[in-house]
């Protein structure tokens, strides 16, 4: 086990600022003897600190003595228990959206960003007809999208910005889940006299009416099981469903394993039970033409192709890769 920072010597100086970057100085070695990216360090700083890295370089910090001692004891959990810097934090900037994030929720990756651009070009000239519906069409005839296992809601939130005149559904399985998804919706989708009306909202019961925030309807149940009752309406499906087989579960780096919500992680002995689900039930939820997609593990994209080509109630199957040029979404259209 890592030693503990001596807290005396950290807060027992006049100067503040000396005594932050001693304090910094030593974390960073910290870092090292811990094989620990040393913009670990840096993001925990900036991000609980509100504080950017200009400020930083020029020795510009001064947080007070209780900050820095938070700052401390935040640092040695994630060296010593692995826990992620944004649980940590309890907060993190994806896709230009500040979201709260804590252990309910799987934290958004970067490449699930990937999923949002991929859906939003699913849909030729979009923001034309949007423009063109928004004067003369029913809400009927408004595109309705759905994201299953919402999480965090990132990926649904993210898809009510882009298409402010489209009806968008979350739903996930988890009342804490939901209760993380719900409030980063309040502070991204509403205005400050909108999130105080709705200040008292909670996440659903099952099985009860489900809570709408702007464009973004959130339900609680399992993959399709709140949304019954509403075949043949969605224009477009997505998901960042649980694909790690759950004897490769033990493998994962131990931030992830030890802290993050396994419920979001396991997807069965081969890691596709969920993804087999969305593919055999969404069909029936689907209009004709409407959109699937998917992201998964590495090295899944050709039997998910295989999967959507046996269900036979789909075509123009895609593959697309991540950042790093790894085959990670999976998109059809239905029949």
């Amino acid at each position: 086990m890592l030693e503990m920072t001596e807290m005396s010597e950290i807060v027992g100086g006049a100067n503040i600022v000396e005594e932050f970057y001693g304090w910094y100085e030593r974390s960073q070695q910290q870092a090292i003897s811990a094989d620990i990216p040393a913009s670990d360090l840096d993001w925990l700083v900036l991000n609980f600190l509100n504080a950017n890295k200009l400020a930083l370089r020029l020795q510009q910090i001064k947080p007070s003595k209780e900050q820095l001692e938070q700052l401390d004891r935040l640092w040695q959990e994630h060296l010593e228990q692995n826990t992620p810097l944004q649980y940590l934090v309890g907060k993190l900037t994806w896709r230009d959206l500040a979201l709260k994030v804590d252990r309910a929720v799987l934290i958004p990756r970067p490449e699930t960003e990937l999923l949002v651009d991929i859906a939003l070009e699913s849909v030729p000239q979009f923001a034309q007809q949007f423009t063109q519906q928004r004067s003369k069409s029913s809400p009927q005839q408004l595109q309705t999208w759905l994201d299953l296992g919402t999480g965090s809601g990132a990926i649904a939130i993210a898809l009510a910005l882009a298409m402010p005149n489209a009806q968008i559904h979350a739903v996930d399985d988890s009342k804490a889940a939901l209760q993380v998804a719900i409030e980063n919706a309040k502070r991204n989708l509403l205005a400050q006299s909108e999130r105080s009306a709705l200040a008292e909202s909670s996440p659903p019961q099952k099985s009860t009416k489900p809570i709408q925030i702007a464009n973004l309807q959130f339900h609680q149940g399992s993959w399709f099981e709140p949304i019954e009752q509403m075949k043949k309406q969605f224009t477009g499906i997505v998901s960042n469903p649980p694909y790690i087989p759950t004897a490769e579960l033990a493998s994962l780096q131990p931030e992830v394993i030890k802290h993050e919500p396994h419920l979001a992680l396991d997807g069965g002995s081969d890691g596709l039970a969920a993804i087999q689900h969305l593919i055999n039930t969404a069909p029936a939820y689907l209009i004709p033409g409407g959109f699937w997609a998917v992201e998964l593990m590495a090295g899944q994209a050709d039997m998910v192709r295989s999967l959507l080509l046996a269900n036979g109630n789909y075509v123009d199957i895609k593959v697309y890769q991540d950042y790093a040029g790894i085959d990670r979404f999976v998109s059809a259209r239905g029949i």
